[in-house]
Order: C-alpha cells, then sequence, then structure tokens
C-alpha cells in the first residue's frame, strides 16, 4: 500500500492537473477521429490501384498534415510518398500513387498491414496513424461480445456479385461487357481476408460444360464456382470465422427444381463438414451457438422450395435493392430501409433472415449499351466513399449486412468493426439480458452465495441485531430481500444444515410462491396485435387527494417494481398545492371509465388503490433543472400479483443504442386525437442528447431524448419508457418533460439505468 501510495504522489507531482486534462483531450481528439486508406477501384493506362486517403477530424489546426508513407512510420525504413495539407475536417484525397500489386497467396491469416500507412502529423509529431489492412479473424476475436448476437443484430461486411471477380496486376482495356459484369477486384479467399463475412453467389448451370456450375454476374459466367468453394474453405480451415454462402438469383440453367436439386448436393458435397445444418431457431440462432457446433458455414439460398426440402441450407438473405442511377437516389433508397429497421425494431422477430442493404448503383440495359455510367468501376468510385460515411454516422445504429462493390474502395470493414465493438457496449433494443444480475425475482433482492432468503422471523440474528438500540436503520434495509404479506424477508446467514429452516419456510402459509420464480419480472400474460387490456400491467396511476373534498385526481403514472415499490418522477411524488396532495397509486387499470375493465377475452379485477406511506427521492434532485428527476413511493401495503398488476424489469446497463425505438406507456392526451380513457402507447425513437440542446441549453439536464410519431401532450409525466420482446418488457426511461402538443419536438426522459444501483439499495 505504502509503494502504491508514494506512486501516486510522484505521479501528482509529474502531472499538473492541466497536463492531465491535456491527456485527456488529446486521447479524446485521435479516438473521435476517422482516418483510413483506401483502393480506387479505377483503371487506366497511366493509374491502376490509386491509393486515397479518407478522413473526418474535427481537432484539426492549422499547420496539420496528413503523410501517406510506405512503410511503417515507427520505423527507420518508412518513406514518404505523399503529404498534404487538408482544408476541411472532413475530406477525400487522391493522391497519385500507385499501390503495389498483392498476389492472394501473399496474404496472411493474421490482421496485418500491408505496406501503407497515413499519419496525422501535427509540429512533426504523429497524432494518429492507420494502416491499408487485413482483418481475417474480426469475428473470432469478438466471440466474447458478440457471441450473445443474432446475425441480424451484427453489423456485417459483405461483397455483392462476390464471384464476379477479376484480378488484374497491370492495366488492361476492358471490353464493355467486363465494365458492367466485374464487381470485385480481389478473388473471394482475398475478399474473406480483407473483412467480408456475407458472400452474395449467382450461380449459372451450363450442363453440356465441362464446368457444370460457375460464378455468374447476371448471364455472364464470371469464375467456375469449385475456385469459389475452394477459396472459402481455404479460409474456414485457417480461420475460426463464421461466413454467409447467400446464394442468389439463378440467371442461368434452373428452370426445373431437379437442376437445384443437382446444385445444392454438389454443394452439400463441396461443403462436406463444413456448413451448419438449419437449427431449429434458424436465424435466431447466436453466434456462440454456431460456434460451439465446430461448424461456421451458413449455406443460404433464395428457392424456398428447396429450403422446405433440404435441412442443411437456410432461408435466402433478404436482399434490399433501390435499384437506383445516382448517388443521391442511393441515399434515399438506403434511408429508407435503415430508417424503417429502425422503427420496426420493436416489433423485430428474432426469427426473421438477415437484410442487406445493397449498397450499389444499378444501370439500365440503356446505360449499359451506350456506356452512359462509365462502368461499374466508375459508379462503385462514385459511390463507394459515402457508404464508408453514411454507415459511420447515420446508419451505424441499425445497419445488418451491407454489401458493396470493390471492398477495399469503401471502409465498411473498419467501420463495421468500430460499431460492433460499441453495440457490444451498449443495450439492444432487441437483446433481452437487462434483467440486473443482482436480482433474482421479481420482488426478491437476490441474497450472497452464502445467504438465504428468508421471512425476518426465520432469522434470529438479525432479530438479535434488532433489538439492539445501536443497530443502524440503513443496515436492516440493504439486508431486505423481499416481503411476504407485511413481512420482511432479509438475506440471513446460510447455516450448515438448512433443512429444517428451509422446510419451515417452505411450509409458512405466508410464503409466496411467486418468489420461487428465477424470472418473473417484465411478463405480460395477454398476447395481441394491438395494446389491451393487461398488455402493460406494470404501470400504477399516481393518485393526489382534493383536500377539501377527498377526491383523487391521477396526474401523474408511475411503475411497479416490487409489492411495495412504484417508480416514478420526484416531480410527480413532489408535486403539492393548496388544494392537492399525493395521497395513493392505482393499481390494475386499463380504461379510466370503466371499472373492472372488460375485454373480449376476460374481465380483471376491480383496480386497488394503495396509500402511499413515503416518498424517497434522489438525494440530488435539482427541480430547478430536473437533474436526477427520479423518487420511489413505498406502499402502506403489498401489491398482490395479477393479470392486470406485475412488477417491471429494469437494467443496470448505462447506454442506450441511438435509434432505437421504445414505447411510451400511460394515460393522456395525444396528438391530433380527443383524449382516451384509455392507456396509450406511444412508439418513442431514441436520439442523440444534442438533438435535445434546445433544452440543455437553457440549462435542464438531458439524460436521454427521444421522439415520438405522436406527440405526449398531458397527463403521461412519469410514463415508462419501455423496451421488449417475446420474453418480456424492461423499462429504461421515464418521461420527464418535453415536447408542447402539436409541436413535434423531442422529449426529455430519464435514463432508469443510470439508478439501478440506486433503485436497487433503496427499493
Amino acid at each position: 500500500m505504502l509503494c502504491v501510495n508514494v506512486l501516486f504522489f510522484i505521479f501528482l507531482i509529474r502531472f499538473s492537473k492541466g497536463e492531465l486534462e491535456d491527456i485527456c483531450h488529446e486521447n479524446n481528439e485521435i479516438e473521435s477521429s476517422d482516418l483510413s486508406i483506401l483502393i480506387s477501384p479505377l483503371m487506366s493506362s497511366e493509374m491502376i490501384r490509386e491509393i486515397s486517403i479518407y478522413w473526418k477530424n474535427s481537432h484539426l489546426k492549422n499547420g496539420d498534415v496528413f503523410k501517406l508513407y510506405k512503410g511503417d512510420p515507427n520505423t527507420t525504413e518508412a518513406q514518404v510518398i505523399y503529404t498534404f495539407k487538408p482544408d476541411a475536417i472532413h475530406g477525400y484525397k487522391k493522391t497519385g500513387m500507385s499501390s503495389d500489386f498483392i498476389f492472394t497467396s501473399q496474404l496472411s491469416f493474421r490482421d496485418e498491414c500491408l505496406k501503407y500507412y497515413v499519419s496525422w502529423v501535427r509540429n512533426d509529431i504523429i497524432k494518429k496513424t492507420s494502416c491499408l489492412s487485413t482483418h481475417p479473424n474480426w469475428m473470432a476475436k469478438r466471440r466474447k461480445t458478440l457471441g450473445h448476437l443474432k446475425m441480424r443484430e451484427v453489423f456485417i461486411p459483405g461483397t455483392h456479385d462476390s464471384a464476379a471477380y477479376n484480378k488484374f496486376q497491370n492495366f488492361r482495356t476492358e471490353l464493355i461487357i467486363d465494365k458492367y459484369t466485374i464487381t470485385q477486384d480481389e478473388d473471394v479467399l482475398a475478399q474473406l481476408i480483407y473483412g467480408a463475412r456475407y458472400l452474395d453467389i449467382r450461380v449459372g448451370r451450363y450442363p453440356n460444360s465441362d464446368e457444370i456450375f460457375w460464378g455468374n454476374h447476371g448471364p455472364i459466367r464470371i469464375v467456375p464456382l469449385r475456385d469459389v468453394i475452394r477459396d472459402v474453405k481455404l479460409f474456414l480451415d485457417n480461420t475460426n470465422e463464421i461466413v454467409i454462402f447467400d446464394i442468389q438469383e439463378f440467371p442461368v440453367g434452373f428452370k426445373s427444381l431437379a437442376a437445384h436439386y443437382q446444385l445444392t448436393d454438389y454443394l452439400l458435397e463441396q461443403f462436406d463438414g463444413y456448413y451448419l445444418d438449419r437449427p431449429v431457431n434458424v436465424w435466431g440462432t447466436s453466434l456462440e451457438d454456431i460456434w460451439s457446433t465446430g461448424k461456421r458455414l451458413i449455406i443460404s439460398y433464395d428457392y424456398s422450395n428447396i429450403v422446405a426440402s433440404r435441412s442443411s441450407v437456410w432461408p435466402q438473405v433478404e436482399q434490399q435493392w433501390g435499384n437506383v442511377r445516382t448517388v443521391n437516389a442511393l441515399y434515399r433508397h438506403l434511408n429508407k430501409i435503415e430508417t424503417q429497421a429502425a422503427d420496426e425494431s420493436y416489433h423485430f422477430n428474432r426469427l426473421s433472415q438477415p437484410r442487406a442493404a445493397m449498397a450499389q448503383l444499378t444501370p439500365t440495359t440503356l446505360d449499359v449499351i451506350f456506356n452512359r455510367l462509365g462502368g461499374l468501376r466508375k459508379m462503385a468510385e462514385n459511390v463507394d466513399i459515402n457508404i464508408t460515411e453514411w454507415y459511420s454516422d447515420e446508419w451505424q445504429h441499425t445497419a445488418n449486412i451491407v454489401a458493396v462493390d470493390f471492398i477495399k474502395a469503401t471502409g465498411i470493414v473498419e467501420t463495421a468493426i468500430k460499431w460492433n465493438d460499441k453495440r457490444a457496449s451498449v443495450i439492444n433494443c432487441d437483446q433481452r439480458n437487462f434483467y440486473p444480475q443482482n436480482y433474482q425475482y421479481s420482488n426478491t433482492l437476490a441474497c450472497p452465495d452464502n445467504k438465504i432468503c428468508i421471512p425476518l422471523d426465520y432469522c434470529s440474528e438479525m432479530v438479535n441485531l434488532l433489538r439492539e438500540a445501536t443497530f443502524p436503520v440503513h443496515r436492516f434495509r440493504q439486508a431486505v430481500c423481499g416481503y411476504v404479506g407485511k413481512t420482511a424477508k432479509v438475506c440471513c446467514n446460510s447455516p450448515r444444515d438448512t433443512s429444517n429452516t428451509i422446510q419451515n419456510y417452505n411450509n409458512d402459509p405466508n410464503y409466496s410462491s411467486a418468489s420461487k420464480s428465477s424470472r418473473n419480472c417484465g411478463q405480460s400474460f395477454v398476447r395481441s396485435n394491438t395494446p389491451t387490456l393487461g398488455s402493460f400491467p406494470f404501470l400504477a396511476r399516481v393518485g393526489f387527494i382534493n383536500l377539501n373534498d377527498g377526491s383523487i385526481k391521477y396526474s401523474c403514472t408511475g411503475t411497479i417494481l416490487n409489492e411495495r415499490t412504484v417508480l416514478t418522477t420526484a416531480t410527480c411524488a413532489l408535486a403539492s398545492s393548496d388544494e392537492y396532495k399525493l395521497h395513493s397509486v392505482l393499481i390494475g387499470e386499463f380504461d379510466t371509465s370503466s371499472n373492472p375493465d372488460c375485454n373480449q377475452l376476460f374481465c380483471a379485477y376491480c383496480t386497488q388503490s394503495y396509500e402511499v406511506s413515503y416518498v424517497l427521492k434522489h438525494p440530488n434532485f435539482d427541480a430547478k433543472t430536473f437533474e436526477h428527476n427520479i423518487a420511489l413511493l413505498r406502499l402502506n401495503s403489498s401489491v398482490p400479483f395479477t393479470l392486470t398488476a406485475q412488477p417491471i424489469c429494469y437494467s443496470d446497463h448505462q447506454y442506450i443504442p441511438i435509434g432505437c425505438t421504445a414505447l411510451l406507456v400511460g394515460w393522456g392526451k395525444v396528438s391530433h386525437y380527443k383524449e382516451s380513457t384509455q392507456q396509450q402507447v406511444l412508439p418513442i425513437k431514441i436520439l442523440p442528447t444534442q438533438d435535445c440542446n434546445e433544452f440543455s441549453s437553457q440549462g435542464l439536464s438531458v439524460e436521454l431524448c427521444g421522439i415520438g410519431f405522436q406527440d405526449a401532450c398531458s397527463g403521461f409525466s412519469g410514463s415508462p419508457l419501455l423496451i421488449g420482446d417475446a420474453s418480456g418488457y424492461s423499462v429504461i426511461g421515464m418521461l420527464s418533460y418535453g415536447s408542447q402538443c402539436n409541436q413535434q419536438l423531442p422529449s426529455v426522459f430519464i435514463n432508469v439505468q443510470n439508478y439501478a444501483m440506486w433503485i436497487t439499495e433503496n427499493s
């Protein structure tokens, strides 16, 4: 300990506060800047494989330069071959330098830099360096962080028309047919080594030729299919990556079902020992489950009759085509499908197939005949740099498979790797691991391994401690793990032989069998395509009593955490006036105009009112700025859980992905509609916090920003923001304050996850 303290003291002497801040600032500059080397697909008699530099860096200063090296700049052998001063914080620069040709046989199965490096230099000091690199192991290296995800949940770089390649060492004049059929300048093995994990394969069948099956682009055969298969097998033999071999379209020779059977027989024979049979969950299978089989090739097939009859092939990936001819039109198409993906995140079917954004332009027949677009290389040159930027800045949260032409001309692999790493550190809106690890039951706190949760009366050690006047109350509260009726349960030291204690406990008539459930929160037992009675049984209406006539007005909403605790905002919990004060919560409500509530399936219990015993607001709550606007309502009596009254799950994660859609549930007026008596459900799209700058610029606290397709105008204060899937719901936020009706402004929510520990300790 002494050594540590001395070293820390020396560290403080060595670095002043200002210097430490400078170090942190510099690290942030480096992390937040983008710098990469791209290889142009254009080819002419003067230039082939031209090196381009892409950068995005808001921290650039006058005098900063970018230097292109042949060789690692950290070595003495490095040679500066190009230097320029950027004139903007964001750009793309052609260098006029040609990169050396690299045979596929020269590539290895380890991540490596390939000769060329680019550095951001200030005052002759290198601040950041990137290189032209390969990524043959990027997925397996992230097995621990990506393993729980499904293919639909991973950002996967892919290639379009993967078998339509031609690898030129020197310039060749392309015929018009070549200009509009070649989509890749690397063979399939190299595409995989550079980082592609999705292969778009078009097969032509030529039964009268020596090679029956070919990789085609439309009606034009390019390479024998056996060459493609050989490359895939070699890659799988030398890595632990997962590859999707997606067979799309059948341009030549597939007019009969027998032809498809011939192709699948050939594929299964050639890939024997490599492919994974279609599992029960199909595309709902996690990456880890795929890895655990030892078979990492997925053969997907664009013909449902074959999929139905062959258990070895999977349903095809959904290719999302724009069939557009301009960059602007392609942007509109991609923006549409990615926006739709974000909006549908709540309704996402975990068994649905992955989707591939086909990120290229599509020429018409006349375009090809008259060469109006200059060929696929020219078209890709115009598109690929935009693809990198769009999927890095706009659609990074929703991207699934992105299939590109000429993969080295994009930064899609590095972009996918970067955002997969970020996704692994945040909540995925479709991933249901939200239940806190320190909770075992819906209303019971999990105890340490050496303790058991039993009624207080059975824990003699705690009873004896409570008899001591000096025993602090907060210590007792920390030991409480739930309630049986009005009796607290506590974490009690487990004796060596607990059979008698457990037997007595389980035979106790007051013991609640619900506490035996290992996962009993966030459950909705009503299945309906539209919200109905029992769809969201986690809500409580927060009531205020009229001091003059005793009537109750329900102006806020809360969320049930356990039998005795309701979560709401501090502004609701502390609201009072000369006429009203906080009084109770109403449980089991759906339609305020009826009691009990009924639908076509059943009638619920009558709503029940529970008086509030006391309010526990966050100690740092600021009513002026809405900072830490969160509170707990402790009830006088316990809530029995029924079909219309259930506790919610909550998470101890700290981040929520931008672009996902959550549900705001509560009662009140919705824009453009007459106020309804029924519970309302409003989809809310999560936005970057800077989109709520209108509020933060006024000094107001912004923890979570979101906007609805309809505005919650009044009555929704304290309403929960929920995410969920087939396994249940979790609360990620609460409405704190926000837009005025019809203004189409975002609203501000409390980020409940930031307070998970505080909730756990006090509920």
